[in-house]
């Protein structure tokens, strides 16, 4: 993973939760991380249909969650988390800014000599 960006948005994030480490330790445990809001997943309607929400799974692992949370709703919330070279949004609105922060990740790892 040294020196690769990696990147999630929305339910993404459940792609790193079994990741692990060259010495063996989840990817997870210990990174600051976002992903959709248990309380989204349920005003979406969907969460006794989908087995896994990345709140729980990011949390069971050790993660240290963030979230936004709006007063009525979670629909309408952007958050973007950066720990390290993991780049994580909290849902469908922080896609654009998640991408930008990869971007400029990578943009950082490179020297260009013209």
């Amino acid at each position: 993973m040294a020196g690769k960006t990696l990147g999630s948005v929305c339910h993404g994030a459940l792609g790193f939760i079994n990741a692990k480490k060259a010495v063996g330790s989840l990817l997870v445990q210990g990174k600051n991380m976002t992903g959709v809001t248990d309380r989204q997943v349920f005003q979406l309607g969907i969460g006794k249909i989908t087995p896994m929400h990345p709140e729980d799974e990011l949390r069971k692992r050790g993660a240290n969650y963030k979230a936004r949370n709006g007063v009525l709703t979670d629909l309408d919330q952007s958050l973007v988390v950066v720990d390290g070279s993991i780049v994580t949004g909290q849902n469908q609105n922080s896609a654009c800014e998640t991408a930008q922060r990869m971007l400029d990740q990578v943009e950082q790892s490179f020297s260009v000599i013209i």
